[in-house]
């Protein structure tokens, strides 16, 4: 969303938010790493969470105006 909106404002502030999000994701990851030490169940997990954001993918259009760049951002990103 940083990158599509002409919104110098906003665009900054969706920036800020994704990298915040990274962040969060990589802190995340780590931590699963020491809560599911085994392979086989952190699979489990990752898998779980892939279905998880196409839920909470699905749920965020429903309340806004499905954008062609937003949904691209999100194929690249997660490989829909």
């Amino acid at each position: 969303m940083a990158d599509v909106i002409e919104d110098e404002f906003i665009s900054t502030r969706y920036a800020k938010i994704a990298k915040d999000e990274g962040f969060h994701s990589t802190i995340g990851a780590m931590k699963l790493e020491t809560l599911v030490g085994d392979a086989e169940t952190q699979a489990r997990v990752e898998a779980l969470v892939s279905e998880m954001r196409k839920d909470l993918y699905d749920i965020s259009c429903k309340n806004t105006t499905a954008a062609v760049a937003g949904k691209q951002l999100v194929a690249d990103a997660y490989g829909w």
